[in-house]
C-alpha cells in the first residue's frame, strides 16, 4: 500500500468521519429549514391574495377613494381630520388605508412574500397611495406616523416599478 494512502487513513479517524458527516447533516437541514420557511411565506401570500378576492367592502373602499378622489367638490386633507371621523367617507378611506398599512407591514416583517404581492397589487397599491395623500395629511395632523409604513412601501415600489414582460400584439380589424 502507498505510503499516502496509509498517511491518510490513519489522519482519517471515526471522530473526523463524524464531525464531517455532522457538518454535511447540519448543512443539509438548515438548507431544508430555508427552504420549508420560503414554502410557507409564499403560502401565506397566496391565501392572502385569495381573501382579497372576497372582501367586498375592500373593493367598495377603493371604487369609493376613485369617486372622490376624481370629484372636485372633495376636500380629502378635510375628510382625514378626526372631526370627521364619524363620516362614511372617512371610515370607508380609514379601512382601505388600514389594509393597506397591515400589508406593509405584513412585508417588511416577511410574513408576505413581497414579490408575489407587488405583481399581483402594483397598480391598486400605488394608485391608492397617490389618491390617499391629502387624506393621509389630514389624519397627521393628529396621528403624524399613520400609514407610514403604507406610503413607505408605495415610494420603494415606485422607485422600482414592475416591467412590462411582454407587449399584447394590436388586433386586426
Amino acid at each position: 500500500m502507498p505510503e499516502w494512502f496509509s498517511n491518510f487513513i490513519d489522519w482519517f479517524t471515526a471522530a473526523r468521519l463524524q464531525a464531517i458527516l455532522t457538518a454535511v447533516g447540519i448543512a443539509i437541514a438548515t438548507a431544508s429549514v430555508i427552504s420549508v420557511k420560503a414554502t410557507a411565506k409564499k403560502k401565506q401570500t397566496a391565501e392572502y391574495l385569495m381573501e382579497l378576492r372576497t372582501d367586498a367592502r375592500l373593493e367598495k373602499c377603493i371604487q369609493r377613494l376613485r369617486q372622490l378622489d376624481s370629484c372636485e367638490n372633495t376636500n380629502m386633507l378635510t375628510l382625514g381630520l378626526e372631526n370627521k371621523a364619524d363620516d362614511q367617507d372617512a371610515q370607508d378611506l380609514r379601512y382601505l388605508l388600514n389594509h393597506f398599512e397591515r400589508l406593509s407591514v405584513g412585508i417588511q416583517e416577511k410574513i408576505y412574500d413581497e414579490r408575489m404581492v407587488k405583481k399581483s397589487q402594483y397598480s391598486t397599491f400605488v394608485k391608492t397611495y397617490e389618491r390617499s395623500q391629502q387624506f393621509i395629511r389630514g389624519v397627521r395632523k393628529t396621528s403624524p406616523t399613520a400609514y407610514q409604513e403604507f406610503e413607505w412601501l408605495s415610494l420603494r415600489w415606485q422607485k422600482a416599478p414592475l416591467k412590462s414582460r411582454n407587449k399584447l400584439s394590436p388586433v386586426n380589424s
